[in-house]
């Protein structure tokens, strides 16, 4: 928690490794479990792409969406006893 409390989400690649103590983008992708050649193809000063290990690393977390109410098919199918 300490780390993620300072990193920014506008962070540049250069900052992040700065920041984590990395040497090198090989450091970074092993951090983020993704490949070499894809954290390698980032722009230095460029913000960070929105992704899943970058979010979690930087302590975003997406909610998951709120689970629907059962539907109950006979709802509308049943009448008051007075109806009846």
């Amino acid at each position: 928690t300490h780390v993620t409390a300072l990193i920014d989400t506008r962070m540049s690649k250069r900052a992040l490794r700065a920041r984590l103590g990395l040497g090198n983008d090989a450091h970074l992708a092993k951090v983020l479990d993704l490949p070499v050649e894809q954290v390698a193809g980032w722009p230095e000063e460029g913000a960070l792409p929105a992704l899943p290990q970058i979010t979690k690393l930087l302590g975003i977390e997406e909610r998951a969406p709120a689970a629907a109410a059962p539907h109950d098919p006979d709802a509308d199918r049943i009448v008051s006893v007075d109806a009846a």
